[in-house]
């Protein structure tokens, strides 16, 4: 009983933060942007997909596939760093946490706050997106591009959506198969933010990623030597398949296992931090 209080001591805590951090003015400004860039995306998906000089009609699901598979594009990312580039937020009601806990507790709050928000983003996207395009999408449980190439329309070669995926998922599983690598991206993101803000830096981070997500247009990244490997390399399924030929799941698992080992490690480094770092930086309004 004594165990199932603490859990939920821990729970209320980063659900705690998560309702401040959904109520601020920033994050409430950047819900309005989402929705207006989900319209968009809707807007501009309303001329069609194509594959061999045709249009397919694609379904609700393999419409929200291709924004997951990408990410939904860098500007997603953006928008969502603009939202956590506060964390914890600096605020007294921190303190009044801590009081009510302890340190180890505080922290392991903060890592499933950090959860929450990339879920809930997430979330917000995906519903939005969904809404946007349900009036001209059915409903479905297959992928066109087996309809067209079963019909002799085009060769497996020129499908849409990557074999791979076909032959392996669902549309709706192969949606949470590719929600699975952004929400890695965006959870390390978020860890390395609260690192640097516990270790005193809170503006490092933030600066960093911005620089990384605006590299692909501001450096031209594509004239950058081949085996360099970037950050945004791995920000989405997409990404992380682009260059393999073949065993693109066995490449995705092991991304996915090195981004497991990344974000325990940040996480035992964050445990340590707080363990003996000076919380007085929660007084700064």
């Amino acid at each position: 009983m004594a165990k199932m209080k603490r859990k939920y001591a821990v729970t209320q805590m980063a659900l705690s933060n998560l309702d401040a951090w959904v109520n601020s003015p920033r994050v409430l400004s950047m819900i309005v942007c989402m929705v207006v860039y989900c319209i968009m995306q809707g807007v501009v998906d309303q001329a069609g997909f194509w594959a061999a000089n045709m249009e397919l009609p694609l379904t609700l699901p393999e419409k929200l596939f291709v924004k997951l598979y990408n990410s939904f594009y860098n500007m997603g990312s953006l928008l969502f760093l603009v939202m956590v580039s506060e964390i914890p937020r600096r605020i007294p009601f921190q303190h009044m946490m801590l009081i009510r806990s302890n340190r180890r507790k505080w922290i392991i709050s903060q890592c499933l706050y950090c959860a929450f928000m990339v879920l809930l983003t997430i979330l917000l996207l995906s519903m939005t997106y969904m809404l946007v395009v349900f009036p001209d999408s059915p409903l479905g449980n297959t992928f066109t591009d087996n309809e067209f190439i079963a019909a002799g329309y085009y060769e497996q070669e020129e499908s849409f959506i990557p074999a791979y995926i076909r032959s392996q998922f669902t549309p709706w599983s192969a949606c949470l198969i590719s929600a699975i690598p952004m929400f890695f991206f965006w959870y390390t993101m978020v860890l390395v933010i609260l690192l640097c803000s516990m270790m005193g830096h809170p503006m490092l981070a933030p600066s960093l990623y911005g620089f990384i997500l605006l590299a692909p247009t501001t450096l031209l990244t594509e004239c950058l030597p081949s085996w360099l490997v970037l950050p945004t390399d791995f920000n989405s399924l997409g990404a992380i398949v682009s260059k393999c030929v073949g065993g693109e799941l066995s490449h995705l698992g092991a991304v996915l296992i090195g981004y497991l080992a990344v974000d325990i490690g940040l996480i035992i480094i964050l445990y340590r931090i707080a363990l003996h770092t000076d919380f007085s930086f929660f007084d700064q309004k």
